[in-house]
């Protein structure tokens, strides 16, 4: 397949370099490769759809202007190929998938589509069924929904979705709006243009919290329940979905658990992060003269489209920089308790194999969104973006005053959400499970698979079910391995390199001995703060 697919490239780079403004039968057969492109996963090929990218570019300028408009024709179309090819390939079912419509483990999904949400954002979402046994009702099913960090995409959960479905759950996993495959539909030439359209069917586009926790609500409502027929009236425990985020994910995931507990079955927090934006909410502005200040000093809101001088600066010292494959590299080296892990580490529980270039693939799926000509923008969006209303220890304490379960799971050796932030994140949801597995960074889904996902499994099993967490029927993870061993304590579990431990909250070093103390002192100030009358006046 390689040297069909080099032989196609060569002929098209000898049949661009050599084609004639007025063939405009060459126009079609560029389109032709950008859909051959699109729908491959293969790096050579990724070069080449770059190549083809960067000669269109470089040939508008010297086509008339007839031709000129079907080249922005073609390149809107070509954006869309990926959705046609994803759904043709379904309909011939999957020995006709084509590559992007499989994970790297190789495992087809159900649906893997583009969802028209709201003022022309469409929405990228996969769904993995699980498999139906004789006797078992689809109404049953559990849904369980993954939303992915800041970055990446449902590419991310890859190691997950296998293993979910397989133990009886049925998988969605989505894209934010901003990222992945998730883009306004109208993005062409004129860019600005296509944005004050957009804000014009309603409120302004800004890529903050609220957006995509009413992107959230939104895809519970029509795609998750009403896929799963569980849109009723009633109130049973079983009339809703289990949340799972990491990091971004994770703050989103309780943000939408606290506005919507009726729709929530438990929330599953990855190293969820405890803050995002630094811009004041505007009731916080209202209330605190210094959020005010600092409002008031920011040069903009967040709100499309932005000032084109503002955006120039932060593509240009801020933006081009983030998204160099060197930068991510290094960055996942960080963030990893080990460097490898992202291609070390087994796709699922019951797989050993790995593919060695899938550290090289992750680094290319990561950089691939951020050339979308609209993602620019949508960066310096999320940057200027307001803070939530309500921070992330009010939604956990939400969670826990509507006794939502919550699980939290978290990779000890993250040097940004260290576990001093695992420790406050469990004061406010008291009534959580907390697990800590070491030696994992900030991805533990991705970076030790083998050990989340037999528990979330275990942990959704038992919520499902109402069972203690010693019972030994809900001890049992994906590819039948018993989990944990009958001879382990279930405070303290080795799963092959990573050991899991049930933390009861308590420090553990120095620095969070000092922050549980300013924790306890603040709770003995709070009441006293509450009846001084100087204090309620502002």
């Amino acid at each position: 397949r390689g040297g069909f697919f080099r032989e196609l490239t060569r002929s098209l780079c000898a049949m661009l370099c050599g084609m004639k403004l007025h063939a405009p039968c060459a126009l079609e057969i560029h389109c032709s490769s950008l859909r051959v492109c699109f729908a491959s996963e293969c790096a050579y090929h990724r070069a080449s759809l770059s190549f083809h990218k960067k000669s269109i570019l470089q040939m508008r300028s010297s086509h008339p202007p007839e031709i000129a408009g079907r080249w922005k024709v073609r390149r809107r179309s070509a954006a869309k190929c990926t959705v046609a090819a994803r759904k043709a390939a379904s309909d011939r079912g999957s020995a006709g998938c084509s590559a992007r419509c499989r994970g790297s483990s190789g495992a087809a999904y159900d649906a893997d589509v583009l969802w028209a949400w709201r003022n022309g954002l469409n929405v990228h979402y996969v769904r993995k069924d699980p498999p139906m046994r004789v006797g078992e009702n689809e109404r049953t099913v559990p849904n369980v929904l993954l939303l992915p960090g800041f970055g990446v995409g449902v590419f991310h959960y890859e190691r997950n979705i296998e293993d979910l479905a397989n133990a009886g759950f049925r998988v969605y996993a989505m894209d934010l709006v901003g990222q992945g495959l998730s883009w306004p539909s109208d993005i062409g030439a004129d860019l600005d243009k296509a944005l004050v359209a957009l804000s014009a069917q309603g409120e302004p586009l800004v890529y903050g919290v609220k957006l995509w926790v009413d992107q959230i609500e939104a895809f519970v409502d029509k795609i998750v329940l009403e896929d799963s027929s569980l849109r009723r009236e009633t109130e049973e425990p079983h009339d809703g979905v289990f949340v799972v985020g990491n990091s971004l994910g994770g703050l989103l995931a309780a943000a939408y658990g606290a506005r919507r507990p009726d729709r929530v079955r438990g929330v599953g927090l990855l190293n969820a992060t405890p803050f995002w934006a630094f811009a004041p909410h505007e009731s916080h502005a209202r209330r605190s003269p210094v959020d005010a200040l600092f409002r008031a000093l920011l040069p903009w809101d967040g709100a499309l489209p932005a000032p084109q001088g503002l955006l120039d600066v932060i593509t240009a010292f801020w933006w081009d920089n983030l998204r160099k494959p060197s930068v991510i590299r290094g960055m996942l080296a960080f963030v990893y308790a080990d460097a490898a892990a992202a291609v070390r580490a087994p796709r699922l529980a019951s797989d050993e194999t790995y593919s060695p270039s899938e550290a090289r693939d992750l680094i290319a799926r990561i950089v691939e969104p951020t050339e979308h000509p609209h993602a620019a923008a949508a960066f310096a969006s999320m940057a200027f973006a307001p803070r939530a209303e309500v921070d992330f220890a009010g939604t956990l304490a939400a969670l826990r005053d509507a006794r939502i379960p919550v699980l939290l799971c978290y990779g000890r050796d993250d040097p940004w959400i260290t576990p001093l932030w695992a420790q406050r994140a469990f004061r406010a949801a008291s009534h959580a499970q907390y697990v800590e597995l070491s030696p994992v960074g900030h991805c533990p889904h991705h970076e030790a698979p083998h050990a989340v996902n037999p528990l979330l499994i275990r942990w959704m099993r038992t919520t499902e079910t109402a069972q203690p967490l010693d019972q030994p029927s809900c001890l049992v993870a994906a590819g039948g391995e018993s989990f944990p061993p009958p001879t382990a304590p279930p405070h303290h579990l080795h799963l092959r390199n990573v050991t899991a431990h049930q933390r009861d909250g308590l420090p553990h070093s120095a620095l969070e001995h000092l922050d549980r103390w300013r924790f306890l002192l603040q709770q003995r100030l709070a009441p006293q703060r509450q009846l001084s009358p100087k204090r309620s006046n502002l």
